[in-house]
């Protein structure tokens, strides 16, 4: 049996598990509900099966994995089993880093839900025991398997290692996850199953058709891989009683059995905080948790679920209140679910591996942010609006769609990363391995505007600290990248006449001696010092051009 203790996965780094397919995934301990992305790598072709959310952190963790396994461009396929957002959210953004002629695999029952995305590339629904054939003659088969959570859900077997991709079947909820399944995981998969599934049909259905796969290894989506004890895993299915969900909201609690759940709580509560706690009933310890660190909320309702579901009766939280609006906010259950949710967007992710970014103290409440050095990079559309006054709406959108493709896609070829795109202007970084990409990056992007016949830019660069992480007020975030860097950065960018590249003085230092010659004998270079105003700081830094634009 492969190691299950409860270590915590260092999940930083991609892992392969079999035959070239990766684990691209994250271990979310706090909400226990742990998404996994993988990736099938094949010669010169990747297959990515679920994705995964839209949230910024989790979707920038994926394509720094991706990148340490292939580049993303080669990624041809996009495999997602059902409709639900923590598996489509991050496909918008993606596609801008993927081949640019990406297909996108999905049952037809899901393919009406996937225009509301904002997904653009094509889609294929396969059928029924359709397969997809990769150039090395690789084959994965598709399995329709209806009602298992959704009616447009499938699943997908990998038959040269035999490994089934299973989406949510097998999935369980989970704060002591493990990468590999063990015997503990068939009572959590049998919960999980009786919750999220409705129909026996169904679950037979789905039995019949793995079993006759007869895979060596099941992969969810959410949850560990298995691959001991396949048949006891497979019996589940079989056995399980599903639409759990329906009896117990049928069956709500007596006085007695709250007093028990209200018990039980307040014993899980007491452990947690080794507090001498008291509470007369079930309104008291709510009362109790309104003060408590979310962690501590998560573990207590966790364990009245439990007790719960094993009397067969319904969560005392879920029902019998008057919201109106003006009160709501004082609604116990309210004030719960939103310190749970806050908790857990706010999980400190160390995406790039700086000492400065480690794992924020579990009861840390502040959202998420990385401290790291980045190279920032701003280019700007010159002239854009003295050339825009009096054409057609449609041909400035058309001319800015077509500047901001072609600049994108060098940007992400040398792996870097966009972070917003503000009316003609793209804000970009470069991030540790890669700070130095920009330099090639500049001189592509200026290259191909000049081939192109398409208006100049100017682009403006500078090194240092910045911070990336949610900004804002909390019903109005926005994932950025601020600080003196990427206001440097901005300040060059100013600077940066038509086709035009500026660098900050303390950029140009971090050049290798060779780097710094070769730029050096670039047409217009010189260096220079300003200031904004009188009072500001001096602003150093160097110009020059890659290619001598013509003079208009």
């Amino acid at each position: 049996m492969r190691e299950t203790e409860n270590k915590r996965l260092d999940d930083r780094e991609p892992i392969e598990i079999t035959q070239g397919i990766w684990w691209l995934g994250f271990a979310d301990y706090e909400a226990g509900f742990s998404n996994n992305p993988y990736l099938i790598v094949d010669g010169e072709e990747g297959v990515l099966f679920d994705p995964g959310p839209e949230h910024p952190f989790f979707r920038e963790m994926l394509i720094q994995k991706i990148r340490k396994v292939m580049k993303p461009e080669k990624i041809k396929y996009v495999v997602v089993h059902h409709q639900d957002p923590n598996l489509w959210g991050s496909i918008p953004h993606l596609e801008r880093i993927l081949h640019p002629d990406l297909v996108i695999i999905t049952h037809p029952g899901t393919f009406p839900f996937i225009s509301y995305y904002g997904i653009r590339k094509r889609i294929l629904p396969v059928g029924d025991n359709d397969t997809l054939e990769l150039a090395s003659g690789r084959k994965l088969r598709f399995i329709h398997l209806p009602y298992m959570h959704f009616a447009g859900n499938m699943a997908a077997l990998d038959e040269k290692s035999q490994s089934l991709f299973s989406s949510d079947i097998f999935g369980v909820f989970d704060h002591n996850w493990s990468l590999y399944a063990d015997e503990s995981y068939l009572e959590k998969t049998r919960y999980f199953i009786e919750h999220y599934v409705g129909s026996k049909k169904a679950l037979k259905y789905a039995y019949k058709r793995i079993s006759g796969l007869k895979p060596k290894r099941i992969i969810p989506q959410h949850g560990s891989i298995i691959e001991e004890n396949l048949e006891g895993f497979l019996n589940v299915l079989r056995d399980a009683e599903p639409g759990k969900m329906v009896e117990e909201l049928d069956n709500k609690p007596s006085v007695a059995q709250e007093s028990q759940l209200t018990e039980i709580g307040l014993e899980k509560l007491k452990a947690a905080t080794g507090k001498n706690l008291k509470a007369a009933d079930f309104s008291k310890l709510l009362e109790l948790l309104l003060s408590e660190d979310a962690i501590n909320v998560i573990s207590v309702m966790e364990s009245i679920y439990r007790a719960a579901h094993e009397m067969g009766v319904s969560n005392p939280l879920n029902f019998g209140r008057n919201h109106r609006w003006g009160t709501i906010d004082r609604s116990q259950a309210f004030y719960m679910y939103n310190a749970i949710n806050k908790r857990l967007i706010s999980k400190q992710f160390d995406l790039y591996h700086g000492e400065s970014s480690k794992m924020n103290s579990i009861l840390e409440q502040e959202l998420q942010s990385i401290i790291e050095n980045a190279t920032v990079m701003f280019i700007n559309i010159r002239g854009f609006t003295e050339w825009s006054g009096g054409r057609s709406p449609s041909e400035i959108v058309h001319t800015l769609n077509t500047h901001f493709e072609l600049a994108a896609r060098v940007i992400h070829q040398h792996n870097g990363q966009i972070n917003k795109i503000m009316e003609d202007m793209i804000l970009a970084f470069f991030s540790k391995d890669d700070c130095q990409n920009w330099l090639e990056t500049a001189r592509e992007i200026h290259q191909a505007i000049e081939e192109n016949f398409m208006l100049p830019v100017g682009i403006g660069c500078s090194y240092g600290r910045i911070i990336l992480g949610d900004f804002g007020i909390e019903s109005r975030l926005n994932y950025t990248v601020i600080g003196d860097t990427v206001n440097m950065a901005s300040r060059h960018c100013s600077f940066a006449d038509k086709g035009e590249t500026s660098i900050s003085d303390k950029l140009f230092d971090t050049l290798t001696q060779e780097e710094k010659e070769l730029i050096e004998r670039l047409p217009g270079f010189h260096q220079f010092s300003t200031r904004v105003k009188p009072n500001d700081t001096e602003i150093k830094g160097f110009k020059f051009k890659f290619n001598k634009l013509e003079e208009e």
